[in-house]
């Protein structure tokens, strides 16, 4: 497999020695985007309205923006967007104000003269809940649109397919693997999933063969470093110095989880 932008990144993500190379390479796309959104995007009245068609951000990421315009003094551009999203909502909710209006109305026509008939459209929750549908359908923020989301998982997607590339043509890159620290468990489900689908059964075993042993020697390893950092906190060791097993209780949630930076979707095999 030839050199490329793709294979590079994922070779320098492998020596950073992190609990999962791909997941590192996530958070260094999240924080590209954000650079993007604040250099570029903000000042683009065509990003601006794709971002007020896709109802603005995740909750995550919102949180997300909202923390790196606070550090890197951008809270007035993020103002700018914020106020295309207000009066976007603010026009929708206006329309639902209309409407709601016009269901009250139906209940104090002159027209439903009996008592009966007043009773039957009163208990009646249909009209309710249809209005609690459109409420929703307008206002929701559908996080399958978020544009973060979207790109994290576009650019994840890539990063899986190239190290799939390199592990089934590589041998030296397979090599370089087996001395790493493996991938989190999404990520190795992920890679898994997706090699099934795109190699050939030789290509796939070399995976398989490759990744397993490193995933149960990585698991092991901070299995027993936990079992050091528990033991550590026991009175009678107090005195001992923490070593690699200091951070472990973070790793081990990344080797479990996975990184955060992806948001609430779920990653994508490439079958699916």
């Amino acid at each position: 497999m030839e050199p490329s932008i793709l294979t590079i990144a994922i070779e320098d993500a492998i020596r950073e020695g992190t609990e999962c190379p791909l997941c590192y390479l996530i958070e260094k796309s999240e924080n590209r985007f954000f650079e993007t959104f604040y250099s570029g995007m903000i000042m683009d009245p065509w990003s601006r309205d794709e971002i007020i068609s896709s109802r603005g951000f995740c909750r995550y990421h919102s949180h997300q923006i909202l923390n790196f315009a606070e550090v890197h003094a951008e809270k007035l551009g993020l103002g700018l967007v914020l106020q295309s999203l207000v009066n976007d909502r603010l026009q929708t909710v206006e329309n639902l104000c209309k409407n709601s209006a016009s269901l009250l109305s139906i209940m104090r026509r002159n027209d439903v003269k009996s008592i009966l008939q007043r009773r039957l459209l009163g208990k009646n929750p249909e009209w309710l809940r249809r209005f609690a549908r459109e409420v929703t359908s307008r206002l929701r923020y559908v996080e399958t649109r978020c544009p973060a989301c979207l790109q994290l998982s576009e650019s994840n997607a890539s990063h899986v397919r190239t190290l799939i590339g390199m592990m089934a043509k590589n041998e030296d890159f397979r090599n370089i693997v087996e001395e790493s620290r493996g991938l989190c468990l999404p990520h190795f489900i992920e890679v898994t999933q997706a090699a099934s689908s795109r190699l050939d059964s030789r290509g796939f075993s070399l995976l398989v063969d490759t990744l397993l042993p490193v995933q149960v020697s990585c698991l092991t390893r901070i299995h027993f470093e936990l079992s050091e950092f528990i033991r550590k906190h026991d009175y009678r060791f107090a005195k001992e110095r923490f070593g690699s097993e200091v951070d472990v209780v973070e790793r081990g949630i990344l080797k479990l989880i996975g990184t955060s930076h992806l948001g609430p979707i779920a990653v994508k095999s490439e079958s699916s």
